[in-house]
């Protein structure tokens, strides 16, 4: 994708006419999104179906990757200090909770990580994102030693093992701004 970036500021409860629609920077080769920024400005214009459980500290973050034993990307990581979770509609973007328990909670990342990982034999480099309906399940490889680090797949559940694995995003960042961007050109449809 072709993205155009812009310097952008936040200024209260507004953004200010140099922001960039995307909240996306390139740094260094990698792409990095203002989150909550993105977020609020996609549903700037709705009443509602839009749900974001607020960021979440660092030791929450920590404890949840010893816990999976796993390291999460610089963009997912941003992604739980800005948003923690978001709800869009009947979509759900798994991360984390600072006020609920987050090796049971539904929704959160440790939880729905730990639950695959046993209910349907999930790699142990994997993180769980997204249930599709229960039929689908979107992951991210968190293997830095593989070409595929950082990449968003979607996981067929329903089938007998092997799981199969099917190549949806580069990067976190696309992942989140497809989500959110559908959500919003959905809403408006209807």
């Amino acid at each position: 994708m072709n993205w155009q970036t812009k310097q952008h500021l936040w200024v209260g409860n507004n953004f200010d006419e140099n922001y960039d629609e995307y909240c996306i920077e390139h740094t260094q080769g990698k792409l990095s999104m203002d989150y909550l920024a993105h977020l609020k400005l996609k549903s700037a214009d709705k009443d509602d179906g839009f749900y974001c459980a607020g960021g979440i500290d660092n030791s929450v973050i920590e404890n949840a990757e010893s816990k999976l034993q796993i390291v999460f990307t610089d963009e997912y990581r941003k992604f739980l200090e800005q948003c923690g979770s978001i709800g869009l509609g009947d979509k759900f973007v798994f991360g984390l909770y600072a006020e609920h328990d987050n090796d049971v909670e539904s929704g959160s990342v440790l939880s729905e990580t730990k639950k695959y990982r046993e209910e349907v034999g999930l790699p142990n480099e994997y993180i769980v994102l997204e249930s599709a309906e229960d039929e689908n399940i979107f992951v991210q490889m968190l293997d830095n030693e593989s070409r595929n680090y950082g990449v968003i797949f979607s996981v067929d559940i329903l089938r007998d093992r092997p799981l199969t694995y099917a190549k949806l995003y580069d990067s976190f960042v696309e992942y989140f701004k497809d989500i959110v961007d559908g959500f919003v050109d959905d809403s408006f449809d209807e």
